[in-house]
């Protein structure tokens, strides 16, 4: 985050207030994302407190997500209702679109259409009941608008519930039964990025429940702080008292005109050499003490750059933080996965198998590695092109047949084969070996 030190200077010290009496006192931190969550954990736990003690006890770190989720997390999955995902929001705006497409008749097919009616639900969903009524009222286009979005709220809340349902639950709950007790009464909004109308709802809930408190983040540009600073305005009208405004780093406040100066111009004749010139001044910096969350390497094409970035840096041995150079559909485990499905459809053609074979170290039964360049060869051997696996044994069979022919002819001048017992994917598991048949 680019709140840097005095973000971090202000949640320790609001822990070490809330612990003072009991250094055992719960206290929960909520975080924008489970991923912030996780450096300020690691940050606190390294961290030396006023007493010269290193780290905090006790102290939780949640989304707001989560807090409801443990409030109304069971109530909101009674008679076997789910959390929405996106396939679920898009069978529901597919349904609105299908039976009232209204002004959007024309487009109602277009996956792009779909996305902008999920995402006005979510929007109207965080306003609340009465949101669809109001949108109604503006106009032809939207009450065209408000029945689609009518229609999916039919189709989901029989069998799913949202965030909105989430939140609303978990104010519920908390009318209920309070706030329970692993909680404890010390709750830190730490540097929200966002508050919908049913997060702030909550929020206020918990304060009226808790001794909480409310840290935003600015960084002293107007227009960038505009955002932040109507979060704050939306909460005090919500009733929240405890919010506090944390000044930003001083280095980094630029006004709107005022010019950015080039320290140093350094030419690369391609890509790869740009790299390795700003991991040199990367490592230069840090050598002379500039604080590592103070540094930052920027690019103007992800294609091009983000890869390599990752590379040279992990090379260079620079822990770094961003987003992952490699996608989960990248990894090994996806690949291998996603081209299972792919032959599924396609069918077992020798090429498609054999390459999906070598995408991945895979192994047998008894965890060894499949041999693939045996595999390559007897089936080339057995004349395969491609079938179902019924074929696949027809022809595997028949070379067996003849290898034993040439064998008993020829003892020791074929290359033979094994076959597993139940292994159906491509015949049997091949081994080559030059002492016969197993």
């Amino acid at each position: 985050m680019p709140h840097g030190a005095p973000a971090f200077d202000a949640l320790c010290q609001e822990i070490v207030e809330r612990q003072v009496a009991d250094p055992l006192a719960p206290v929960a931190v909520i975080v924008p994302s489970r991923r912030v969550g996780a450096a300020l954990r690691h940050r606190l736990a390294k961290a030396t407190g006023a007493r010269g003690s290193k780290g905090a006890a006790n102290v939780r770190f949640v989304t707001l997500s989560d807090v409801a989720e443990d409030l109304a997390g069971v109530g909101c999955r009674a008679g076997g209702r789910f959390k929405a995902t996106r396939s679920s929001l898009g069978a529901a705006a597919r349904a609105g679109l299908g039976s009232n497409p209204g002004f959007l008749a024309a487009v109602a097919e277009d996956p792009s259409t779909e996305e902008e009616v999920v995402a006005l639900y979510e929007d109207l969903r965080q306003l609340g009941e009465g949101a669809f009524d109001l949108l109604r009222s503006r106009g032809q286009k939207q009450s065209d608008l408000a029945a689609i979005c009518q229609t999916m709220r039919g189709h989901l809340e029989r069998r799913c519930f949202d965030d909105a349902d989430l939140f609303e639950g978990a104010i519920a709950a908390l009318d209920q039964a309070g706030l329970p007790g692993d909680f404890g009464l010390n709750l830190i909004v730490q540097l929200p990025e966002r508050a919908r109308p049913a997060e702030r709802r909550l929020i206020a809930a918990l304060a009226q429940r808790s001794d909480l408190v409310v840290h935003l983040g600015v960084l002293g540009d107007e227009s960038a702080d505009a955002p932040i600073r109507s979060i704050g305005q939306a909460l005090v009208a919500e009733g929240l008292s405890g919010v506090s405004v944390l000044p930003g780093p001083k280095d980094v406040c630029l006004g709107p005109d005022e010019p950015v100066f080039v320290g140093e111009r350094i030419e690369a004749r391609d890509a790869e050499s740009e790299v390795l010139a700003a991991a040199r001044v990367v490592l230069d910096s840090l050598e002379r003490g500039i604080p590592a969350d103070r540094i930052a390497v920027l690019y103007s094409s992800r294609s091009t750059y983000h890869q390599l970035v990752a590379d040279v840096f992990d090379s260079a041995g620079v822990t770094w933080s961003g987003p992952s150079a490699t996608r989960v559909i990248e990894t090994a485990t996806a690949c291998t996965l996603t081209g299972f499905v792919r032959l599924a459809v396609s069918g077992l053609q020798r090429d498609g198998l054999l390459a999906w074979l070598r995408s991945a170290p895979l192994r047998d039964g008894r965890g060894e590695l499949l041999p693939v360049g045996s595999f390559e060869l007897v089936s080339r051997r057995a004349g395969i092109v491609g079938g179902d696996a019924a074929e696949w044994r027809r022809h595997l069979d028949s070379l067996a047949a003849e290898l034993r022919r040439g064998h008993e002819e020829e003892p020791g001048r074929w290359i033979c084969f094994r076959r597993a017992s139940g292994r159906g994917a491509i015949g049997g598991r091949l081994a080559s070996t030059h002492v016969g048949v197993c």
